[in-house]
C-alpha cells in the first residue's frame, strides 16, 4: 500500500468531510493507490485509525483549522496523481488531457492555487539565461515527472511540518540544557529487488553506514577493550565495509559523480553510467558491471550481497526539485499551510547550488551518524514477521 493516511482519510472521513475534501468514493479511483492492487489489509482498521489520528493531532496542539488544511493537502496530492497528459501542438510539448480537467480543478482548489497556473507549471517552466527569459515546454513524460515531483515534495514538506509541531508540543522545558536522552532508531532494511533504482541505492547506502557503526561499536571497540584488559580471547573476523562506503560517498564517489552529472544540461542516465564505469570498473573491487545488461545496470558489492542497480531515472530522481515558477505559485497559495510549507519563491539561495536529493540524504545521514557516535548503543535483534502474521 501507499502511506496509511491516504486510506484512513478516504475510509474514515464522514460524508460531510468527503464532500469538503472532494474525495472519490472508491480507493481504486486514485492512480497513487491503485497500482499495487492492494488497498485493504485485514489487520488494519483504517476507519478507526482515522479517528485516533485526529484525536492525536488535537492532543499535540494541531488545531482544527490546521487539521482541515492537512486533509485538504492530502486530497490535493491524490488528485494530482490522477492528472494525465497528452501531446501538445508543438514538438516535444504537452497539455493536460481533457479527461483530467476536473482533477486539475479539484487539486488546485484543495491546494489553494489557480488552476491555470498549476496547469502551466506542470507542462512548462521558465528559464533565464544571460538576462533572457525562455519558456521550456515539457514532453508528456517530463510533465508526469513534474507532477510526481510536486506530489512528493508536498507530502515531504507536510511530514516535516507535522514532525516539527509534534517535537514542539512534547519538548521539555529544559530542552536547551538537557545533556542526556534515550533514542530509538528503527533502521532501514537492506533492499535487493528484481529491479533496484535510486531509492534502493540510498537505502542500502544508509545500511552500509549503520553496519559500519555496528562493526565499530561491537567488534572494534570491544576487541580493543579486551586487549587493554589483557583478556585471553580469540579474535573475531568481520567484514570491514569502509571501502564500499568510500566508493559511494568518497570525494570522487558515485554520489559525487551523480551530482556532477546532474549539473550538465545534456547529461543522461547513460552518460552517468559511462562516467562511473570509467571511474571504477576494473579499478574498485566493490564495483561491477552486469553481464546481461551492461548498458543499463551497475553493481555495488555491499556487505549483505551484490545488488544490481538499474540506472534509468537516476538523474531525474536525484534532481527532483521544483521549478522556480512552481515554487512561486505555491508561495502565493490561498491555503495558508501550503504557503507556510513553501516560504521561498525560488529554489536557490544566492551563491549556493540547489541541493540534490542524494546530497540532502547524505547530509541527513551524516548528522544521524554524528548523533549515534555520541551515544552508548544497545542493540535489539528484530525478527521480520511473515505476511500471514501466523506463527
Amino acid at each position: 500500500r501507499n502511506y496509511h493516511v491516504f486510506y484512513q482519510l478516504l475510509l474514515g472521513s464522514s460524508a460531510e468531510e468527503k464532500q469538503k475534501y472532494a474525495l472519490e468514493k472508491e480507493l481504486t479511483s486514485y492512480h497513487y493507490l491503485n497500482q499495487s492492487g492492494c488497498t485493504k489489509v485485514p489487520t488494519i482498521r483504517d476507519e478507526e485509525d482515522f479517528q485516533r489520528m485526529k484525536m492525536a493531532l488535537t492532543a499535540l496542539d494541531i488545531n482544527q483549522e490546521e487539521q482541515e488544511q492537512i486533509f485538504s493537502i492530502l486530497s490535493g496530492i491524490l488528485r494530482l496523481g490522477n492528472v494525465e497528459f497528452s501531446a501538445g501542438k508543438g514538438s516535444d510539448s504537452s497539455v493536460v488531457s481533457e479527461k483530467s480537467a476536473n482533477h486539475i480543478k479539484e487539486a488546485s482548489r484543495m491546494l489553494g492555487l489557480q488552476a491555470k497556473d498549476l496547469e502551466r507549471t506542470l507542462v512548462s517552466k521558465n528559464m533565464t539565461v544571460r538576462g533572457q527569459s525562455y519558456q521550456i515546454q515539457f514532453t508528456t513524460r517530463q510533465a508526469a515527472d513534474a507532477r510526481d515531483a510536486l506530489s512528493k515534495t508536498l507530502y515531504a514538506k507536510l511530514f516535516e511540518w507535522i514532525t516539527e509541531k509534534i517535537n514542539h508540543a512534547i519538548a521539555s522545558s529544559n530542552q536547551g540544557t538537557m545533556k542526556s536522552f534515550i533514542g530509538v532508531l528503527d533502521i532501514f532494511g537492506f533492499e535487493n529487488f528484481a529491479v533496484n533504482s535510486f531509492e534502493q541505492f540510498c537505502i542500502n547506502f544508509a545500511n552500509e553506514k549503520l553496519q559500519q557503526f555496528f562493526n565499530q561499536t561491537i567488534f572494534k571497540i570491544e576487541q580493543q577493550e579486551y586487549i587493554k584488559e589483557k583478556i585471553n580471547w580469540k579474535s573475531i573476523d568481520f567484514k570491514d565495509n569502509a571501502d564500499c562506503i568510500e566508493l559511494i560517498e568518497g570525494k570522487l564517489g558515485v554520489l559525487s559523480l551523480l551530482d556532477e552529472e546532474c549539473r550538465f544540461p545534456k547529461a543522461s542516465d547513460e552518460t552517468f553510467l559511462a562516467k562511473i564505469n570509467g571511474q571504477f570498473l576494473g579499478k574498485h573491487e566493490k564495483f561491477g558491471q552486469s553481464k546481461k545488461a551492461a548498458k543499463t545496470i551497475f553493481i555495488i558489492k555491499h556487505y549483505a550481497g551484490d545488488v544490481e542497480y538499474t540506472v534509468a531515472n537516476f538523474l531525474d530522481k536525484n534532481k527532483d526539485t521544483l521549478a522556480d515558477d512552481m515554487l512561486e505559485i505555491l508561495n502565493k497559495a490561498t491555503v495558508s499551510l501550503v504557503k507556510t510549507l513553501f516560504p521561498n519563491a525560488t529554489s536557490e539561495t544566492p551563491g549556493k547550488k540547489t541541493p540534490t536529493v542524494a546530497g540532502q540524504f547524505k547530509d541527513s545521514l551524516g548528522k544521524l551518524m554524528t548523533t549515534l557516535m555520541a551515544t552508548h548503543p544497545h542493540y535489539v535483534r528484530c525478527l521480520k514477521p511473515n505476511m500471514q502474521k501466523i506463527a
